[in-house]
């Protein structure tokens, strides 16, 4: 179309008479976000002011509703000798036509039949503007789907609030008005007064939104067992909020056909993923009509809740979550939907977002918010949040793919450590996929030999001797080829199947280190260094499991060390302790693994009884970067001599930081410096020819060792 349609739609607004501009502007703030049936507004001269795109979609696909604005009715609806009528019935009464059936003619030449609910409407000043029609297919309100729900008071004001959102004006001492009988006729209909149809906190939500110009959506209702869905959207030019009330109960019907509440969240309040769901396809709709602009969704995961919940008693948890939902309510706009998915994870709709830096300042807001200690009956808590983030314009990704990229990006920010956010992108669907094969493998591998043990030694730093190894497990995928323990391991500590991994590790290392006692006589006193997961750890059959091994295996406990993540002991330190002793009592050695990477506290680590502490290899690789970095290690040292416990350095890979250990006075030392991990036969070979790295103290720098072998 040429002249009008060329214009701005702001520019169309411009050219209005005042009093049109008045009501445009409040139609273009509020109903096409309210409207998802055909709706359109015509002046007293049969002109479009406001069309939405469902009524475009209804007669012209896939056009845009600007350019039909300022256009007479019959560009939009054709040759529609009866809707005119009525709309110059309207003009002159003041009367409104409800349901009126309608034939509108097609593209292709045909006529379909559709119901329009005509009303006028007046300016501030009470004058005529024009009127507003509502288009339904005819056959929406027949008699037969009117009998599908069940009969009371008030059915048929039931059926056209949940065909037709009724759209009110609310004065800013909160009290509605409406130039539509549907709202008169229901009350009447139910035998209720206003203020009993209205929802809790009515006048304080119209404040808000007039204070902030922030819409307020999918706040639900219950009166007289069916439920509202109503929302608040500020007229700020006009000091008024536009209220859009749909009745909603069919949504919520059980697989029994009862009506039930199933929208919201009984512990919390909020909506839950059924409701989540449809706000957020509303969304992407709206997003794809409007061109530019952009939404998000928040996956958010908490951290150490599980611990939280298990400790102090579901009281406590459950009290955590509604305080972390307030938390988060409080830092989010009006306009914004929290959602509770299930248990510890909730779901955020940003309703607009200029940039995916503007989700991540929300995310980033969530995360200061939960990182101020919660108090629940007596106790402070603490706890942050995982967010993973999905930036989208209306692209067509349906709610489901959007929250599964959310909870992609999430898991993303578990693997950078807690309180992280991480925004999805595309080559996250590739890692997903990747891991979910995997996950796949990892179950079908338990049943089959692609499991081995593999073996690194550790040194005597002094001597440059043998001191014993560490268990390492290594997979062999007859496919794949070998997988890095870095894909599996948290796979199989997500999934649990960790426990089974680690016993397994466990008892063929005890096994192997048996027989090579007993082979090579000089070795009976070399340690076995075996690697306890956190969920091994917490396992309620880790003691009988032990016990059993080393009863099978016949392999001495003293000469067993089990290394324990700091983090994982620290997240319930009582029961870590007590654990830790009991270990203790059978005579196994305790080392820290990783020491110096986690948050453990001193006032807890002294009471722990370990023997060994095994410094991060982390520290080691920086150790030469700077003289601060040394100082690190040279603490650490200090810190494990002042508490008499011994010294492992792992990821010793250089001479110099070879040297630098032995000055230092760390004990002992186990990297590719000395060997990779080896196979058994290759650990056999090193035992057979007694093996020493005394030639690591002569210069030149040596060639490859024996030992040093890519075959992992």
């Amino acid at each position: 179309m040429s002249g009008p349609s060329a214009l701005t739609y702001e520019s169309r607004l411009m050219q209005l008479p005042k009093k049109s501009l008045v009501h445009q502007l409040a139609f273009s703030q509020g109903i096409l976000e309210s409207m998802l049936v055909p709706f359109l507004v015509v002046d007293c001269k049969y002109h479009l002011l406001y069309v939405n795109h469902a009524a475009v979609t209804l007669q012209h696909g896939s056009q845009e509703p600007e350019s039909f604005l300022d256009q007479h009715i019959s560009t939009l609806l054709g040759n529609c000798e009866h809707a005119l009528t009525l709309l110059q019935q309207c003009f002159s009464t003041n009367a409104w036509f409800e349901y009126a059936e309608l034939h509108l003619d097609t593209l292709e030449g045909g006529s379909h039949a559709v119901q329009a609910s005509i009303s006028p409407v007046f300016g501030m000043d009470n004058e005529l503007l024009g009127a507003s029609m509502l288009l339904q297919p005819a056959q929406a309100l027949s008699s037969q789907n009117l009998l599908e729900i069940s009969p009371g008071p008030g059915l048929l004001a039931h059926q056209e609030l949940a065909q037709k959102p009724l759209v009110l004006m609310a004065r800013e001492d909160g009290s509605l008005t409406s130039n539509d009988l549907t709202l008169e006729r229901f009350l009447e209909s139910m035998a209720l007064t206003m203020e009993a149809f209205l929802p809790a906190g009515h006048k304080a939500l119209m404040a808000e939104c007039l204070q902030t110009g922030q819409r307020k959506s999918g706040l639900l209702h219950k009166v007289g067992g069916r439920i509202y869905s109503w929302s608040y959207n500020p007229l700020l030019a006009l000091n008024t909020v536009q209220v859009s009330i749909s009745d909603v109960t069919a949504c919520q019907s059980g697989p029994d056909g009862t009506q039930e509440e199933r929208l919201h969240d009984p512990l919390t309040g909020l909506p839950n993923r059924a409701l989540f769901m449809v706000l957020l396809a509303q969304a992407g709709k709206r997003a794809a009509r409007a061109g530019s602009r952009n939404f998000a969704v928040l996956y958010v995961d908490l951290d150490r809740f599980k611990l939280i919940n298990d400790s102090l008693g579901h009281d406590v948890g459950d009290a955590l979550l509604r305080a972390v939902s307030q938390r988060i309510l409080n830092v989010l706009r009006s306009c914004d939907t929290l959602a509770r998915l299930s248990g510890d994870e909730f779901a955020i709709l940003l309703d607009t977002v200029d940039d995916e830096a503007g989700a991540m300042h929300a995310a980033e807001r969530i995360l200061v918010a939960l990182g101020k200690p919660f108090t629940i009956r007596s106790y402070e808590l603490f706890t942050t949040a995982t967010i993973g983030i999905v930036v989208d314009n209306g692209s067509g990704a349906t709610p489901e793919e959007l929250v599964r990229n959310a909870d992609t990006a999430m898991f993303r920010a578990k693997g950078m450590g807690k309180g992280s956010c991480v925004i999805f992108d595309k080559n996250m669907h590739k890692s997903a996929r990747k891991r979910l094969e995997i996950e796949m493998d990892l179950k079908r591998t338990l049943d089959r030999d692609e499991f081995h043990v593999y073996y690194q030694p550790i040194v005597n730093l002094r001597t440059l001797t043998l001191q014993g190894f560490e268990a390492l497990v290594r997979w062999f995928h007859p496919v794949r080829g070998m997988v890095s323990p870095g894909d599996f391991i948290p796979l199989a500590e997500e999934t649990g199947m960790i426990i089974h991994i680690g016993t397994s590790v466990l008892y063929e290392s005890c096994r192997a280190m048996a027989d090579w006692r007993a082979a090579y006589p000089a070795f009976r006193n070399l340690m076995l260094s075996v690697n306890l997961s956190v969920r091994q750890f917490n396992s309620p059959t880790l003691l009988d499991d032990i016990q059993q091994i080393l009863a099978w295996s016949e392999f001495p406990p003293h000469l067993l060390k089990l290394e324990i993540t700091e983090s994982g002991i620290m997240e319930n330190a009582e029961t870590s302790l007590n654990l830790l002793h009991a270990l203790k009592d059978m005579q196994i050695c305790l080392s820290i693994d990783d020491f110096g990477t986690g948050y453990s506290s001193l006032s807890y680590l002294h009471r722990f009884p370990f023997d060994y502490l095994k410094i991060d290899q982390s520290f080691i690789k920086l150790m030469h970067q700077s003289d601060e970095n040394r100082k690190i290690v040279k603490t650490i040292i200090s810190l494990a001599r002042d508490m008499e416990k011994q010294l492992i350095a792992e990821g010793i890979e250089t001479r110099e930081q070879l040297a630098t250990l032995r000055t230092l006075g760390c004990e002992y030392g186990q990297g590719f410096l000395f060997a990779r991990p080896l196979a058994p036969e290759d650990t056999e070979t090193l035992l057979a020819t007694d093996h020493t790295w005394t030639t690591l103290l002569q210069e030149p720098e040596p060639q490859e060792d024996r030992f040093w072998r890519e075959d992992e």
